[in-house]
């Protein structure tokens, strides 16, 4: 490890506790002169420039060129990453620190190809080979778990980075076979700032590098300077922007395609606070974060769980338990292998919700300087230089204004309510404007910076903050309250991400009111999406799937409704089924009506419904006019069932079937019905009866009563008619009257 007297060279794993431990002891004892540390070197300007005690891991540094997303990069930093004790001891101590790596946007004049090696005899093809191949000779198949093991939860802290050196030494050739062109030319530059630092005439230098480069930096001296320089030879730089930026461990995580990062950063946080204590203290903090979600978690769970998962590391031959035992002994004594939810809870419970803190610099952030171009685009910039109030109306026809319209959207799925609908608003009809109010507040930048976490531009952010909401909840709530807003927003794999959601959403009988309530939104973006170019045809299939599940699911909802709900439920499925109409797709529409006229004659079926039902199959052609009269006469003839009979005259009537024609016919059911129910009985369920009634057109209320005052108006007779001391067709026109609203 040691070249000389005033040089040392520590391999280190990137975002690896154990290493971490070790290297804030190890440079409290050395006291270097100078660190240099493994990073670009066109981010060393940031490195001078940052207050230390400012920055809150995780934090990272982010590199971009405005408008290029493939000149985005980012270097985040946790508290337990080597390169941050690093940073953290230079700062605090005065100690000078350099990045000395390749600037990030720099291109050498080769292709990045594999390189030449003189190591093809080797049996190892690379790192990855050789990491492999050294942990299954200890029994391990996860490499990662392997280098834990060894490396980040031993107890035993002699002579660390000489293992370490030891290691990689052993698996050089392996190495340098899988070696690309473009490592090797970040080593050849890495080199040579190393020969500059050592011409400065420190007293004690520090290098800190990723293990896998430590045999081609600390042997310097057998690469010639002249070499090294013809290697580095440039095609191409590109300038870039630097930052800091605010960092999440979700987003350090491997598990959510952070390829860089470690899959469950809280437990590092705990190995690098607690070391040999750690799988005590997170298993603690897992007890803590379970209880707080409702499970019953006691003090002996938590010690039991402690205690076999040290009895698994002991079996393995393991100085203390890893990740893999911690979860297996949790799992096993919270018995958790039948309950999902319970192991996504574990897994998020060792990820961790930590997210740091930087200062916030509303100049050279990636984020805004993206949303700012967007707006100077969409020619919008007058709206957001004061907190004055405007009225937009933005014509979706119009290229810019289409923009803006998406921007907004957008914006609001980033929580910033930049733009709130005005009337008269009609984003999801037949008409191509939309109408806005719009206010801008300068705090908007400061939430927007904070945003960053989520991606380096407007619809990267967008979408990975959605994909946060959805993995945290997807109930068909949730998805009605996002759907307009993603739509509009019009990110094609925000849409297709948040369609295929709603289709994989596993349909549970008890949120059918919930589908019923998202359908009618999603059914009209597919008739008028046209106005934004959407692909309708996606939605259209997702539609047909949706209304095929609602319809198997249908009658067990309806027989199990609570009394109290079936009005309400009927007024979902009554705008649900005029959103099919509307849609004009036959075959869709046709199966739907299918199903309804399959459960008309369902008794179990609430009366209300079972009406709207019969009415809705008779407007269909599935019923003829007298097998609709029939069924009538059958549910008004239950005489102890007359609440029911009024609410089926209700749920029937409101379908609004019937024309001026049928009013004789239906007065003629309705007379004999009354003629064997008590006047009391009638007066009971009349407010029912009247509220049916008055759902009917003008038109058809007018008939009732020209009817009802004719020659051809039956006679008419109540059950104990002595009640009634009045003229029985003058009452029958009062009856009449009531039922339409009339006042007599």
């Amino acid at each position: 490890m040691k070249l000389n007297d005033n040089i040392e060279f520590l391999g280190i794993r990137h975002h690896g506790p154990g290493c971490a431990r070790h290297l804030k002891e190890y440079l409290e004892s050395y006291q270097p002169s100078i660190i240099l540390i493994e990073g670009p070197q066109n981010a060393q300007k940031l490195l001078d420039e940052m207050v230390i005690h400012e920055i809150r891991p995780p934090a990272s540094i982010l590199l971009f060129r405005q408008g290029h997303q493939q000149n985005t990069y980012i270097l985040p930093f946790a508290i337990f990453s080597p390169e941050w004790i690093a940073i953290k001891y230079a700062k605090e101590n005065n100690v000078p620190v350099e990045f000395i790596d390749l600037p990030l946007g720099y291109y050498p004049v080769k292709e990045d190809t594999q390189a030449k090696s003189t190591s093809h005899s080797y049996p190892l093809k690379n790192t990855e080979e050789a990491f492999a191949y050294l942990s299954k000779l200890q029994g391990i198949e996860d490499v990662e778990q392997w280098w834990e093991i060894n490396f980040e939860v031993v107890n035993n802290q002699l002579n660390y980075f000489e293992r370490i050196s030891e290691l990689i030494d052993s698996i050089q050739p392996a190495i340098e076979r899988g070696s690309t062109h473009h490592t090797k030319v970040r080593e050849a530059w890495m080199r040579l700032q190393i020969r500059k630092s050592i011409k400065k005439g420190e007293n004690k230098t520090a290098v800190i590098c990723g293990a896998a480069h430590l045999p081609f930096l600390r042997n310097f001296k057998n690469y010639s300077v002249l070499e090294d320089k013809e290697l580095i030879k440039l095609k191409s730089k590109i300038d870039l922007t630097c930052s800091w930026i605010p960092w999440s461990y979700k987003r350090l995580s491997s598990l959510n395609n952070y390829s860089a990062g470690v899959q469950f950063p809280l437990f590092y946080e705990h190995i690098y606070k607690y070391g040999s204590s750690a799988p005590i203290t997170i298993t603690a903090a897992l007890s803590i974060y379970m209880r707080k979600a409702g499970y019953d978690i006691s003090l002996a769970h938590t010690l039991e769980a402690v205690n076999l998962s040290q009895t698994l590391a002991s079996l393995r031959g393991f100085d203390m338990p890893g990740i893999n035992e911690i979860m297996e002994a949790c799992k096993s004594v919270y018995n958790i292998e039948s309950k999902i939810s319970m192991s996504q809870l574990i897994h998020e419970a060792f990820i961790g919700n930590d997210q740091g803190e930087v200062p916030v610099n509303l100049n050279e952030q990636a984020l805004i300087a993206d949303f700012r171009a967007t707006v100077k685009e969409c020619k919008f910039e007058k709206y957001i230089k004061d907190n004055a109030e405007y009225e937009v109306v933005l014509d979706l026809r119009n290229e810019k204004s289409l923009l803006a319209s998406q921007l907004i959207w957008k914006m609001s799925l980033l929580g910033i309510d930049w733009g709130i609908p005005s009337e008269p608003f009609k984003s999801t009809k037949g008409t191509f404007n939309e109408y806005w109010t719009l206010q801008w507040n300068t705090e908007f930048l400061i939430f927007l910076f904070h945003q960053c976490i989520y991606g380096t531009n407007i619809n990267q952010a967008v979408i990975e903050k959605i994909k946060e909401k959805l993995n945290a909840e997807d109930s068909p709530t949730q998805l009605t309250l996002l759907m307009k807003p993603i739509i509009n927003a019009q990110i094609p794999e925000l849409t297709n991400l948040f369609l295929q959601k709603i289709e994989n959403n596993i349909f549970q009988t008890h949120e059918i009111n919930q589908w019923l309530q998202l359908m009618p939104t999603l059914i009209s973006f597919a008739k008028y999406g046209s106005v934004r170019n959407l692909g309708n045809a996606d939605i259209t299939e997702l539609i047909e799937k949706l209304t095929t599940r609602i319809a198997i699911n249908l009658e067990e909802s309806m027989i199990a409704l609570p009394k109290e709900e079936v009005v309400d439920f009927t007024d979902l499925l009554v705008k649900f089924d005029a959103a099919l109409r509307l849609l004009n797709n036959d075959l869709i529409f046709k199966n739907w009506t299918i199903s309804l006229f399959q459960l008309s004659e369902n008794n179990r079926i609430p009366s209300l419904l079972r009406g709207w039902l019969v009415g809705i199959s008779l407007e269909n052609k599935f019923l003829s006019h007298e097998e609709a009269f029939t069924i009538m006469a059958y549910e008004l003839s239950d005489l102890d069932g007359i609440e029911n009979a009024a609410q089926w005259l209700d749920g029937i009537l409101s379908t609004q079937v019937f024309s001026v024609f049928e009013v004789p016919k239906i007065i003629d059911i309705i007379n004999e019905w009354l003629k064997v129910i008590d006047f009391e009985k009638f007066r009971e369920v009349l407010p029912g009866l009247r509220k049916a009634f008055s759902k009917m057109s003008e038109a058809m209320k007018s008939s009732f009563k020209s009817y009802s005052k004719s020659s051809a108006s039956p006679g008419f007779n109540f059950k104990n008619e002595e009640m009634i001391n009045e003229d029985l067709k003058a009452f029958f026109q009062t009856y009449i009257n009531q039922l339409i609203g009339v006042k007599h």
